[in-house]
């Protein structure tokens, strides 16, 4: 067999061991897991017409704590008369493996394990949420990170309360300026240096400590938060507001957001 022969065919097996391993996903941070469609007997395309967008549906579970109704979880288990938890564990996690990585100007790569994430997310007690993300990449040596994690007060439609370690709009269910593809390309406007620059304000895909109220009326949404950079949160102030009025049920929406802040060492705005 030919030199070339036997790369082509290496390649092919490669990519063929790849879909065998698992999941070759290169993903943003998510706020959505499989965990939730098992809770709620419910298929992904409820939530996400274009994955990872949230459509209408989608939108309101996310905004009611990951339930379909606010109140009590559709898949609990009580307690006692105030605490009840899952019935079913809300995790799920998802294995990158890249055992054939090429790009142009660069040496191929092994990369047999290339990132593993683990998710757990969900309501309890009816009024409390979670979401958090663990992981560990190749390209950091494979250091435990906590990646994001935040808990939510769910008090009604119009006063939500969320607070941990999040992006700048993780309290937008339209994922506006979030770490979030905005099609399936892998540009994420939320880290652009073009948009936010590189010593200026943080850019709002990158995830802080951050204390942010949300709700809705009708379909008017509201979110407002306050964000500080750094493992303490002594870094730069950062404070987001988004309005969003749906103009019709289902998928036209018109609103603005406002993102600013300062770089304390720089002075700059």
């Amino acid at each position: 067999m030919k030199t070339s022969e036997t790369k082509l065919v290496g390649r092919l097996l490669a990519f063929l061991v790849a879909g065998v391993l698992g999941i070759v996903w290169a993903a943003p941070n998510a706020e959505a897991i499989p965990a939730f469609a098992r809770r709620e007997n419910m298929a992904c395309t409820n939530c996400h017409t274009a994955w990872p967008r949230l459509n209408a549906f989608g939108r309101r579970y996310k905004e009611n704590g990951y339930q379909v109704m606010r109140g009590q979880p559709s898949d609990h288990m009580d307690i006692s008369k105030k605490l009840s938890l899952p019935k079913t564990v809300p995790f799920s996690a998802v294995i990158n493996s890249r055992p054939y990585d090429k790009k142009k100007n660069g040496p191929a790569k092994l990369r047999a394990l290339h990132e593993a994430e683990f998710f757990l997310g969900g309501n309890f007690m009816g009024w409390g949420s979670v979401f958090a993300e663990a992981e560990l990449e190749d390209e950091k040596d494979f250091t435990f990170e906590l990646a994001h994690a935040v808990g939510g007060l769910h008090f009604n439609q119009y006063i939500n309360v969320l607070a941990g370690k999040a992006s700048a709009f993780h309290m937008d269910p339209y994922d506006t300026l979030s770490n979030r593809h905005f099609s399936r390309s892998r540009h994420l406007i939320g880290d652009s240096e073009v948009l936010f620059g590189a010593a200026g304000p943080l850019a709002p895909a990158h995830e802080t400590q951050t204390v942010q109220v949300y709700g809705r009326a009708g379909g008017l949404f509201y979110g407002a938060g306050l964000s500080a950079d750094g493992v303490e949160g002594d870094g730069t102030d950062d404070y987001t507001a988004r309005l969003a009025y749906d103009v019709m049920k289902k998928e036209l929406t018109v609103g603005s957001f406002l993102f600013d802040g300062s770089t304390k060492d720089a002075g700059q705005k």
